[in-house]
């Protein structure tokens, strides 16, 4: 799951640090990836360490680039040196792919709706991200920004480590009816997910009581 300070103040949750940790309760010992806010590189440093503080299964998120088009590997191999979990953000690129694993990056996030408005075929990249990882030992490929449940089973099938899902979706890929009229379509508030991801996370550990 990804959380960030402007998604719970959309739902006028003051307390960043308090609506965090009610998140990472709920979700367990799974993953919940905290975006940076700053743009500046030494401001993502400071703000990896006060989020990495809040609860042990918070990984940071860091973008493969700032908003000015400046690297941000140098943060990402700092924090991996801390041993802090760092999920790179916004990767296009096999190269970038390359670059963020050897940087330390824990979870390389292929941003799909990019790449595939640009014309380029997604499936090919994530295939190849997924063959050079698991050939050097290194980073997992996380592919996020999907927009329907058959882009969700094509980046399973080409074999992605790990799927960033919607909410809308998900539900979906669940077999729930009448999803179309009702709020279940989109839920866009920290609130509403965190009621339904107890729900959730509830099937799918007594789907996969191992945790696989």
């Amino acid at each position: 799951m990804t959380i960030d300070a402007e998604i719970l103040h959309k739902d006028d949750v003051s307390d960043v640090e308090s609506g965090i940790k009610d998140i990472s309760k709920v979700i367990g010992d799974r993953p919940v990836s905290v975006q940076v806010t700053s743009n500046d590189v030494q401001e993502m440093l400071k703000e990896a360490e006060e989020f990495r503080s809040w609860a042990k299964n918070i990984v940071v998120n860091i973008p493969i680039v700032n908003r000015d088009g400046d690297s941000c590997l140098g943060v990402i191999g700092k924090l991996k040196s801390k041993n802090m979990d760092v999920s790179v953000s916004g990767v296009t690129s096999f190269n970038q792919i390359v670059m963020a694993a050897k940087a330390g990056g824990t979870y390389l996030n292929i941003f799909s709706g990019h790449i595939s408005g640009d014309g380029n075929d997604v499936y090919k990249l994530i295939e190849r991200s997924v063959a050079y990882c698991e050939r050097w030992n290194t980073g997992k490929v996380l592919v996020e920004s999907l927009q329907g449940t058959i882009d969700i089973q094509s980046a399973i099938i080409v074999g992605t480590h790990v799927v960033s899902v919607p909410t809308n979706l998900l539900h979906k890929m669940l077999g729930r009816k009448h999803y179309g009229d009702s709020l279940h379509e989109s839920l866009n508030s920290p609130n509403e997910a965190r009621n339904e991801m107890r729900d959730v996370t509830k099937q799918i550990d007594d789907l996969f009581p191992d945790g696989k």
